[in-house]
């Protein structure tokens, strides 16, 4: 075997874990509604340290649960000071508060509603990716694998339409739409993981909701610098973007990196680019870091960032709370 293949191989067994071997024992479902978290640190040599980069650490969080459909979040919102809404990656959402203790508030978990000719269960018609709220509060789901933006009601109990934007038909399944932003003239910014050319991700940029049958598109380029796929990102109250990237290596395991890009840069003939604020890598706290919230309260200059554990046995669901630099320009 050529050792292009065995690092592939071994890349798949790090990211979603071994394949079990035999027929699989099924157990049955654990519905238990029961959730705890607990504090961590930045650096667990240095518990006091809070600074990477230009970035603060200002609370980190394990959450924990014993229920099947927990885990796996790769999109993250919030819809009030501490409260959040978490989407996964096999079409579960999970909204809950955080007290300043730790303690979980008002959760509840749910799968999102199936259509019919669904495979309910099926992670490649759930998966995903991004969530954002439209300004008649509904929500807006990226479905990676199926290249489709789907539209829930504020509850999530009614799929309300269904898109497939021809602009993202050429996406590949497995790095297609990981961002969605609602930008504050209206326009909505979609982002791919990766694109054609090496080292760039695609950028759509739609000049109404994305869903919508009458949307314009216009293609651009994002340069991710070195940093890594993108796999979430959010408008700030200024105006710019918060790109969150992440990697993974066999040596080093996951790794995330949050950048700052201005969208008035985005231009045709040349690659949008963004300024890396800091990196979460080991030995900081590190893991699969995917969906990325700006924080509600002004005054905090904060984004929170949750990761996705692959329902893996060695990877955790992490909520981190970051405090962004004071803009200077």
């Amino acid at each position: 075997m050529r050792m292009s293949r065995i690092l592939a191989a071994a890349a798949i067994f790090v990211t979603v874990g071994p394949w079990p071997l035999g027929r699989p024992v099924v157990p049955p479902p654990v519905t238990t509604l029961r959730f705890a978290a607990g504090p961590l640190a930045l650096d667990s040599s240095d518990p006091a340290r809070r600074r990477f980069g230009e970035l603060v650490l200002l609370e980190a969080w394990q959450i924990t649960s014993p229920h099947d459909g927990f885990g796996g979040w790769s999109a993250l919102a919030m819809t009030g000071k501490r409260h959040f809404v978490a989407a996964s990656d096999s079409g579960w959402i999970f909204d809950f508060g955080l007290g300043g203790d730790g303690g979980i508030v008002a959760p509840t978990l749910r799968p999102l509603p199936g259509r019919a000719g669904d495979m309910a269960l099926h992670k490649r018609y759930r998966d995903v990716e991004a969530l954002a709220r439209t300004d008649r509060g509904d929500w807006l789901a990226t479905i990676e694998s199926r290249r489709e933006i789907r539209r829930y009601s504020d509850d999530f109990a009614r799929e309300r339409n269904v898109a497939r934007p021809k602009a993202m038909h050429r996406w590949r399944s497995n790095a297609g739409a990981e961002a969605m932003v609602r930008l504050a003239d209206g326009r909505w910014l979609v982002m791919s993981e990766r694109g054609r050319i090496d080292g760039h991700s695609d950028v759509l940029l739609f000049d109404r909701a994305p869903d919508r049958p009458d949307a314009v598109v216009a293609r651009y380029r994002y340069d991710r610098g070195g940093m890594g796929s993108v796999s979430d990102a959010v408008a700030l109250p200024d105006g710019r973007i918060a790109i969150l990237h992440r990697s993974v290596s066999l040596i080093d395991g996951f790794s995330a990196t949050l950048a700052i890009a201005d969208p008035a840069e985005i231009a045709p003939g040349r690659a949008w680019t963004a300024r890396m604020l800091g990196e979460l890598a080991p030995p900081l706290l590190a893991d699969n870091f995917e969906g990325l919230a700006v924080d509600p309260d002004p005054a905090c200059r904060c984004v929170w960032i949750i990761s996705d554990d692959n329902k893996a046995v060695w990877q955790r669901t992490l909520l981190v709370r970051v405090r962004l630099p004071a803009r200077t320009d």
